[in-house]
């Protein structure tokens, strides 16, 4: 073997190169990003068109058909959908799983901006948006306390603010509590009398309430900036804001109407266990590390809640920092446990020393595969996670025929090199098509097309990587090892071995079965056969059912309830409070929140309610 041969002649390079390997292979395992779920672009693209306080059947007409059908013909287009809710118009557009998505989007966004010249101007500005798995939110906090939903809603907006500085925070959905709104309302009535227009008063009220530059001023030398602050801070003082000069005489606000200080209209509400607060929705950039995000964003909840009203109670739901945790604790865990079992199986067969040498191949060849997944960009998610869990077990396979062949060749050798390369020479090219027949069987699923083949595709490429580094660490790092470290043992203690393992029970028992089986070939041979066959005949017999991933037991439960489109929040509001109790009387239930007025990925829609466990 070439590979072999160039690593055992320069033996001090490839320590070298096991030192990098150990520092290097730590460092990607620790920098690696952890995930929930691999980050798969969706060939659907949403496009948003808010028109407040339009019905749903007018939205249809007057937006949602013109935008279908300028959208109909996309290049690449698969699938379309729309909705006509009230003051809302969504199109959802599936694209061929192969598109370009970013490109499509581009294409998408010029359609919309083509379309708005057929859908009335007062449309607020339409929102063209991906669909990835990286939107899906990672943490809910909740807030809840008797500060006042007020006071509550500015904590949240603030944690918001504070939350998207975050590394590898990509947006914060604040759901729930009240904001304070200043309304003008005017008299219809007295707006005639006047001869004034409602644009006339939003005018008015744009002008005044502004903050005016003042230009430079050079006192000696020192330059100031000069601004005129005219932001109107009293709500009392727009009552006496001048409107129009009718007939020589000023018309204020005053006159046409009244200045009202109160809050908002209420679109969502959110509630911890009956109390009323306010919830945060966390969604992660592509690409971030889950698990130091989410500490972070705790570590400074933490530290800035001290500054809270009294009472004021912070749950963390829905962390997937936690699953993603336990699955590297698990990893974690495997490899000792790999690491144990080996040198106990192995111990037990070619001796302490040798076991010593296969066991090496565990941690090396995942500390290789850690490096080339980091160069590759992949992320530490749950299906390399589960990728890597089950390669273990195929780890040793090509180092114990290795080293086993090395240590039969000390006994002939005149040196241990001579005897690393002799024994890997010798079954070198067997071990390498062993692991390629492995490998092939793998590579077919990297073309999966769709969605899913995007998905599972982590799966075939993390086992490649990883069988493909055993056989680097096999050929390599085994035989160098071997060359330095092994001890042969004396012909006469390995006679004695032999003869002992030959006069074993397991030994006696398998010569006999194997003995039969070649005497009655003609009775084996066709046994197999009908055994294969009966096996495939049974399975698809059987009607196997088919699912995505194994049944499994929850440890939270979404209730989603839906109200006929234009439901008012009060009365979304009143369902919830029935489903909340119902469920506070379950027994094992530790934590429940209610969103009302928020979707299932934190955009605000009328007549939704979701109480989370």
């Amino acid at each position: 073997m070439l590979v072999t041969d160039y690593a055992l002649r320069h033996r001090t390079t490839v320590f070298v190169l096991i030192f990098l390997i150990f520092v290097v292979g730590m460092v990607s395992y620790l920098l690696l990003p952890r995930e929930a779920a691999p980050d798969v672009k969706i060939p659907t693209i949403m496009v948003i068109v808010p028109y407040p306080g339009v019905s749903p059947e007018d939205i249809e007409s007057l937006v949602t058909t013109p935008l279908e059908a300028e959208l109909e013909d996309l290049r690449d287009l698969d699938e379309s959908k729309s909705i006509s809710s009230e003051g809302m118009a969504l199109v959802y557009l599936t694209f061929l799983p192969d598109v370009d998505i970013t490109e499509a989007s581009q294409r998408v966004r010029d359609r919309v901006n083509r379309a708005r010249t057929k859908i009335p101007s007062e449309i607020q500005e339409p929102v063209v948006q991906e669909i990835s798995s990286s939107d899906w939110p990672v943490l809910m906090i909740s807030i809840s306390g008797d500060a006042g939903l007020v006071k509550l809603k500015r904590i949240g907006e603030d944690l918001k603010q504070e939350i998207e500085a975050i590394e590898g925070v990509l947006e914060v959905d604040v759901a729930g509590g009240l904001e304070r709104e200043i309304r003008v309302e005017l008299n219809p009535h007295l707006l005639n009398s006047y001869g004034l227009s409602l644009g006339q008063v939003t005018s008015a009220l744009a002008n005044e309430n502004v903050n005016i530059p003042g230009g430079g001023l050079d006192v000696g030398t020192i330059k100031y900036t000069l601004r005129i602050p005219e932001e109107i801070e009293d709500p009392d003082k727009i009552l006496d804001l001048v409107v129009e000069t009718k007939f020589g005489y000023p018309v204020r606000i005053r006159d046409i109407g009244k200045v009202v200080d109160g809050y908002k209209e209420r679109t969502t509400a959110s509630r911890y266990r009956g109390r009323e607060g306010v919830s945060l929705r966390v969604k992660k950039q592509s690409g971030a590390n889950i698990i130091n995000m989410v500490e972070s964003i705790k570590s400074y909840v933490t530290d800035v809640s001290e500054r809270f009203p009294p009472g004021t109670q912070i749950v963390y739901l829905n962390d997937y920092s936690k699953h993603i945790q336990d699955m590297v604790h698990e990893l974690e865990n495997n490899i000792v446990t790999a690491l144990v079992l080996v040198m106990a199986v192995l111990f037990l067969f070619i001796g302490g020393r040798n076991a010593f040498f296969v066991a090496l191949a565990v941690p090396f060849s995942m500390l290789v595969s850690f490096i080339i997944l980091s160069a590759m960009g992949v992320t530490l998610n749950m299906v390399v996670l589960f990728s890597l869990i089950l390669a273990l077990g195929m780890l040793v396979d090509n180092a114990i025929v290795i080293v086993e062949n090395i240590y039969r060749h000390t006994r002939t050798s005149d040196t241990l090199l001579q005897a690393a390369l002799e024994g890997t020479q010798e079954v070198g090219w067997p071990v390498i098509t062993s692991t390629m027949t492995t490998v092939s069987v793998f590579i077919p699923l990297l073309a999966w097309p769709g969605v899913m083949g995007e998905f599972m595709s982590y799966l075939p490429l993390t086992l490649i990587v990883t069988l493909s580094s055993s056989l680097f660490v096999a050929l390599v790092i085994n035989p160098v090892l071997a060359s330095v470290f092994m001890k042969p043992e004396k012909a006469s203690d390995v006679e004695k071995k032999e003869n002992k393992f030959k006069e074993s029970k397991f030994v006696g028992g398998y010569r006999k079965v194997l003995e039969f089986s070649l005497r009655f070939s003609w009775l084996i041979a066709p046994l197999m056969v009908a055994i294969l066959v009966g096996s495939g005949a049974l399975y698809f017999g059987s009607n196997p059912m088919v699912e995505f991933m194994p049944s499994s037991t929850p440890d939270k439960a979404a209730v989603t309830i839906r109200a006929p489109e234009g439901t008012r929040l009060e009365e979304t509001d009143r369902m919830s409070t029935a489903v909340e109790e119902a469920l506070e009387s379950m027994p094992n239930v530790k934590h429940s929140v209610a969103e009302l007025g928020v979707g299932g990925q934190g955009m605000s829609s009328s007549g939704e309610g979701s109480p989370y466990l």
